[in-house]
């Protein structure tokens, strides 16, 4: 099993994953697309002639191809019937994936008509050019949001391409109740809190419906109350580790404060925190028994010097054996302190077996962005830890 988008990142016992940049990890955030699948209407008028077919994508979505053959009218796709149930004075955004042959596409290709009990309202939504994102192939995404209007009580999504000669394909259609436009949610047309993280080993289920978003529909910490919980696993026990673990993480702080990205100190059966603290301490491994068993000095913590700057951690611990237990950031070695721990054993299992961007309730919650956790159950080498930050660190900008 390829575990990871990178093939240089070492897998032997690798026990738990999620990368934010690798595509079959990071699904996107939760959402529900109000239209469903892609099934369509199409006409013609004043003069302009063409055709219209569906297809189905790679990911088993239906997608419709338009060509316009000739004559100077227009051609519109629009829904099968209108979307009733939507919310008046209420902050939509509609998208879809498109490409276009034989010219530009027409400011209308993607828009939205309102309706009260009286009829049509107002238009909006259309497409422009700043509202695009080139994904390769001549293919696009488009979007856009806006505001129903306070008598909406329905809507119907359209489009229109003029002129012939032109070819045009629409497909994954997605309308949010959403402020941005997330991610396509696929055929399903809903993908809930514990779809949209994947760790890619296959042992645990991410939920990540306390988690925030950014406008580019992508997972960041609030400072506050932000966390994602992993579910229940005995993988992440130390009894259940060979001759140590190893945890490995990305963080981009957004504020001078002490944070924990990742750790289960709080839960039931709980038995280790990672955090970086802006005090006396940088990056160290705490346990419920022994305390702190690896640490960084002052010298590297939270500051203002790396606000807004990624940092690559690796927490490695060796049972019993100091010399091959240390912290490295951003490829160095910075242990700065050691306590000999020895392997042992916890009741029952942690529930969160994880928990990813605060330690329980509410103490030192992350403000920033976490896109990449591995960890392992043995101890990585030195030279395996920096195997690991090579094949990362032109992506973060280390």
């Amino acid at each position: 099993m390829s575990s990871h988008c990178n093939p240089s990142v070492v897998e032997d016992g690798l026990v738990f994953l999620y990368d934010v940049d690798d595509i079959q990890s990071y699904k996107g955030e939760p959402t529900v697309n109000l239209v469903g699948n892609m099934t369509k209407r199409f006409n013609n008028w004043n003069g302009l002639t063409g055709t219209s077919e569906y297809y189905t994508t790679s990911e088993g979505n239906q997608g419709v191809k338009v060509v316009t053959t000739s004559g100077t009218g227009g051609v519109q796709w629009y829904t099968n019937s209108t979307m009733y149930n939507i919310q008046a004075s209420t902050e939509y955004t509609i998208s879809a994936t498109v490409k276009y042959l034989g010219g530009t596409p027409h400011p209308n290709l993607l828009y939205v008509r309102q309706y009260d009990g009286d009829g049509q309202t107002s238009e909006s939504g259309k497409f422009t050019t700043a509202n695009q994102k080139d994904l390769g192939g001549g293919w696009k995404r488009i979007w856009r949001t806006f505001t129903t209007d306070s008598t909406t009580t329905h809507i119907n999504l359209q489009g229109y391409q003029y002129y012939s000669g032109r070819t045009i394909y629409i497909q994954d259609l997605q309308f949010e109740l959403k402020s941005h436009a997330t991610q396509f949610a696929g055929a399903s047309t809903t993908r809930s809190s514990t779809q949209g993280l994947i760790d890619r080993t296959g042992t645990s289920t991410i939920d990540i419906s306390d988690v925030s978003f950014d406008s580019n529909a992508q997972m960041t910490f609030d400072g506050t109350d932000d966390y994602a919980d992993v579910s229940v696993t005995d993988l992440f026990q130390p009894q259940n580790t060979t001759d140590g673990f190893t945890v490995e993480y990305v963080y981009r702080p957004e504020a001078n404060t002490s944070v924990v990205p990742i750790g289960n100190l709080d839960s039931t059966n709980g038995w280790f925190q990672a955090p970086i603290s802006n005090g006396s301490l940088g990056a160290y491994l705490y346990f419920s028994t022994g305390g702190v068993v690896l640490s960084t000095d002052s010298s590297y913590a939270i500051n203002s010097g790396i606000i807004g700057k990624y940092q690559h951690i690796v927490m490695v611990l060796k049972w019993s054996d100091t010399a091959n237990s240390f912290i490295m950031v951003n490829g160095e070695d910075k242990t700065a302190s050691k306590a000999t721990a020895s392997k042992y054993t916890v009741g029952g299992s942690a529930n969160p077996a994880l928990r990813i961007g605060k330690r329980g309730g509410s103490i030192w919650p992350a403000n920033g962005q976490i896109p990449l956790i591995k960890i392992y159950n043995r101890a990585l080498t030195a030279a395996e830890v920096l195997q690991n930050f090579k094949a990362t660190k032109s992506r973060f900008g280390l």
